[in-house]
């Protein structure tokens, strides 16, 4: 009811899609931000990953050389 005693000029058209075009903009940004820090947090999971595989790699080699040192009876630590 309210509606039909309004007017709409061609400002107010004007303006509305002006406000239209600005939503539109502010979502595309917030989805580029969205998407920049989804790709953030899978380099950082990698890099996680990366860094976890590595000191894994070390433990492991640590644990051969462990292994090795007392078979053989030498002491590595101490050269």
């Amino acid at each position: 009811m309210f509606a039909a005693h309004l007017q709409v000029t061609d400002d107010d058209e004007s303006h509305f899609l002006k406000l239209v075009e600005l939503t539109l903009d502010a979502l595309e940004a917030l989805w580029e931000v969205r998407n920049l820090r989804k790709t953030q947090a899978l380099e950082n999971r990698s890099t996680l990953d990366s860094i976890f595989t590595l000191g894994t790699i070390h433990s492991s080699v640590e644990e051969l050389n462990d292994g090795t040192a007392k078979q053989s009876g030498i002491n590595y630590g101490s050269q």
